[in-house]
Formats: C-alpha cells, structure tokens, sequence
C-alpha cells in the first residue's frame, strides 16, 4: 500500500520546506538552473540565426515579415536544438530538488549520475521534453511572430463591452452571495406542517451555523459551480440583448426600432415597448439558461442531514437529470421562471430611468460615467423593489425544482402552498432574497459598469 503523502498542497509544501530545510531547501537547483537559463539564449540566438538566413535566400530585408510556415519550422527546430543541449542540467536541477532521496550539490549529483548511468542518464526524459516543448515554442511564435488585428480585436471588444461586463459583474456577485442564495432556496423549498425532508431551521443564523458545523464553507457554497455559470450566462446575455444597449445608447434607436417590428402591438409609451422587449429578452435566456437553474436548485437542496448525496456536481446533475427525466426534468419551473422573467425587466427599467434621471439632473449626455455610489444607490433600490413584487414566482419555480418532493405543476404548487401556509407561504425567504440580491445586484452592476468603460476606454 502507499504511504499517506508528503505535501497537501503548494503552501503545506512551502511551509514543510520552510521549516526542515530553510532558506537553503527552498533554493535548492537553484546553481543548474542558473546554467539552464542559457537554453533561452541558445534558442533565441539560433531562431534570429534562421530567419536572417531564410531572409537572405530569399533577397528580403533582414527584418521582413517572413511566411507563418517559415516563423513555425524555426521555432519548433531551435526549440529542439536548445532543449538537447542544455537537457542535462534540467536533470540535475531535477534531481536536486527531489525529496525522495538525497543527493548533495551539482557536482555530486553530477558524478553520482555519470558512474550510474552513464551520459544516457544525463539525457532521461529529454524525449518527452522535446514533445513537451514543440507545442509551446508553436504556441509561442503563434502569439509573437503573426501580426494581430488589434483594430478588429477593439471593435470586437466595444461591440460586446455588454456582454463582457454583465459576464464578470455575474461571476463576482455569485462568488460573494452564493451562500445567501443557498439560505434563500432551502427556505423556500421548506413546505412546513409536516412535510419534513429537511433540516428544521430557527433562523437564517440558525440554518448557517449547522450547514457550517456540517459541511465546513463548503457546505455555503454547495452548487456554486452552477450558480456562477447560470448567472454571468444570464446576465451577459441579457446585457448584451436590447435592454441596455436600447435603454443606455443613443446609437441603439436602429436596434430598438427593430425590436418594436416583432412586437404584435405597440404602446405610445416608448418605455412600455422598453419593458416589453425586456421581458422577451428575459424569456429567451431563460430558454437557455433553466437547465443550469434546475441543476443549480438541485444541487443547492442536498441536505447536510442526507444519507448521501444524488449529485456529485454539476456536471453530474445534469446527466442525472437527462436520464432520470428527461428534456421535461431539465425545464422544470419553466413556467413561473417565464413570469418571473419579469422581474430582471422591472428591475432593469427602474435602473435605467434612475441612472437616466442622475444624467438629467447633472445635465449629462444619457450614457455618461456616474460616480460608484449612483450605480449602488439605483441598483439596490431597484432590485429590492423588483424581487419583493414578485417573489412568489420565485419560490414556484424553486419548488417545482427540488428534487425531494413531488411538486406537480406551478398552479397545484401554487394551491397547495396557500392551503397549508396561506400568502405568507409564498414569500418564504423573501427577506433572505433580498438579503441576498440586494447586494449582488450592487456588486453586479459597479462591477458591469466599471468593466464596460474600461473596456470602452481601452478601445479609443
């Protein structure tokens, strides 16, 4: 049988190394590495050596831009000549560094290897280096050698500074409130009187302390992997569709007057059509997007009290799901998630029109740069009044999701949770809710606005 390992991690081996060997084991290779980095020079000597050559069988400028098949046979072939030469001192930079046995200094190591195994040993693994090397010297000359477009690269960057901002500002607000989210869906999914499939929870407190006692931090973060990826998918969707570019550029008029040609009907309210848009917009991601939810819910609601766990992961979650229910499985809560498709619309036209206010007021263009206590101020004021209005859909669709119970469709979900707990049912862990969404809207949206004028300013 093995024995248990040495080292955990990188930071137990560093503190191991450390404290053993001191300063001396944590520069141990340190001398033939030293010699090594000539492999560098070598490489780089015998590659400008190749294409001045290449440049003068052809009658060119010694610094001609030279065929992207010609910059990838020199850089793979001085690649290969450079690792062959100095090969032996990666091995006993390697050697030196091994805990499993002892070896001295270069010299030693050096001697030891030549009476054991001859010039053969000094050349171990040099193959395998060579295959090694190969792809990064392409990877390499890839990223130096050819000219970039940085023109297409900025435009590419400023049609989709959206999508690159709602994206980031996802992954850094769920990163923060997954646990809140976790509190949120377990206080929902609990039906009370009696119908018990989970822990029994005081308080959100409570309800932390025992998931911590049980499970450590990652027990708060259980789904995390699928929030994120269902949360920065989502908003980097939805940013980039109509609503912000229709709502926030004046460029957009084109683009919304588009968008109002699908539209079976008009109002005379320009900011109604808005918020229609807003709510097809919503329904579209959703589409998209609700597998990942139901997989996020799921994983969310495997207790810590449970004999074991259905799910392993996401990844997991969802093969589970195809196989045990189907494409039906994967939609589950489709319906209220639809309605509640509404709420990310309200949200945004609140936000909109308070940041468009702020402009006014200041006397502004429409899209210009607010201070960051705007952007928290409008963005935390707008989601607490959007998700309180329409929780309920909120706590259908999680319902309908879990996996524990038998739920049936959204109106018997619906029914069933006003016989038992009456209105105040359906807004179990609605104070959780906006807990939770008021500050990952916050830290959403200064992230998406912050990100996207970096962006827009490194594209000018």
């Amino acid at each position: 049988m093995k024995g248990p390992k040495k080292y955990s991690g990188m930071v137990d081996c560093l503190v191991k190394i450390s404290k053993e060997e001191g300063i001396r084991g944590l520069y141990r290779g340190f001398v033939p590495g030293l010699i090594g980095t000539a492999h560098g020079a070598v490489q780089f000597m015998i590659y400008n050596r190749m294409k001045v050559w290449r440049c003068q069988r052809l009658g060119l400028q010694e610094n001609a831009h030279l065929d992207s098949r010609d910059y990838l046979v020199f850089s793979a072939l001085s690649k290969c000549i450079a690792t062959t030469v100095t090969f032996p001192y990666q091995v006993l930079r390697t050697r030196m560094q091994d805990h499993n046995v002892q070896t001295g200094g270069v010299v030693r190591t050096f001697v030891n290897t030549l009476r054991r195994e001859g010039i053969r040993g000094l050349y171990k693994g040099c193959i395998m280096a060579n295959l090694r090397q190969l792809p990064a010297a392409v990877v390499t000359f890839v990223t130096s050698s050819m000219h970039v477009d940085v023109v297409q690269l900025r435009l590419w960057l400023n049609q989709h500074d959206h999508l690159i901002g709602g994206f980031t500002g996802g992954i850094v607000s769920t990163s923060v409130c997954h646990p809140m989210d976790l509190l949120r869906i377990r206080y929902s999914a609990d039906r009370g009187q009696g119908i018990q499939v989970q822990p029994t929870y005081n308080s959100y407190m409570d309800a932390t302390k025992r998931i911590f006692r049980a499970q450590g931090i990652r027990g708060l973060y259980q789904g995390v992997s699928a929030n994120m990826t269902a949360r920065a998918l989502s908003w980097a969707l939805y940013l980039q569709w109509w609503v912000v570019r229709i709502a926030f550029s004046v460029s957009s008029k084109e683009a919304f007057n588009k968008m109002r040609e699908i539209l079976p009907f008009h109002t005379p309210s320009e900011n109604v059509d808005n918020f229609i848009c807003a709510i097809l917009t919503g329904c579209s991601v959703l589409c998209i997007s609700n597998p990942i939810w139901v997989v996020k819910t799921r994983l969310c609601l495997q207790y810590e009290t449970a004999a074991k766990r259905n799910y392993t992961g996401m990844v997991d979650c969802l093969v589970k799901l195809f196989k045990g229910e189907g494409v039906r499985g994967l939609y589950r809560g489709l319906l209220p998630g639809l309605f509640g498709t509404t709420q990310n619309s309200l949200y945004l036209t609140i936000y909109t029109r308070l940041k468009a206010w702020r402009c006014q007021g200041l006397g502004l263009p429409k899209d210009s740069k607010l201070n960051s206590r705007d952007y928290l101020v409008f963005s935390a004021l707008s989601k607490c009044i959007a998700t309180s209005l329409l929780f309920p859909f909120q706590l259908v669709r999680t319902r309908m999701q879990d996996h524990n119970l038998p739920s049936g469709g959204a109106l018997r979900t619906v029914v069933d949770t006003l016989k038992l707990v009456g209105v105040h049912g359906l807004y179990k862990g609605c104070l959780m809710a906006n807990m939770r969404q008021v500050p990952a809207a916050v830290i959403t949206f200064v992230t998406y606005e912050n990100v996207r004028n970096l962006v827009k300013s490194t594209t000018y």
